[in-house]
């Protein structure tokens, strides 16, 4: 996880995220429109976080810390509500659990 944190997007660096145990990498260029925005929510983080509240499902609710998001509440965001900014990432690694 510390490669994910590091890829802050910022100075260069290519932008990652980690979602249900994949890391992504951001393909947005520096000056696309929402590349700063994705760069505030996404870069160095767990993506669960603030897809959770972004997002919102009251059956999950909205866990504080990553250890405490379910399984099932990960898979959920992969599943359904990350294919609406798939387009923008690809996987470029698993982490290890």
């Amino acid at each position: 996880m510390s490669q994910v944190e590091a890829g802050t997007g910022g100075e260069g660096k290519p932008m990652y995220s980690a979602l249900n145990g994949i890391v992504l990498e951001c393909g947005l260029t520096t000056d696309a429109p929402f590349y700063g925005p994705t760069q505030n929510l996404f870069a160095g983080k767990h993506m669960e976080l603030p897809c959770s509240t972004t997002w919102y499902e009251p059956k999950y609710g909205l866990p504080a810390t990553i250890d405490k998001f379910t399984q099932e509440h990960r898979d959920y965001i992969e599943d359904s509500q990350f294919r609406k900014t798939a387009k923008m990432f690809k996987v470029v690694a698993l982490l290890k659990e």
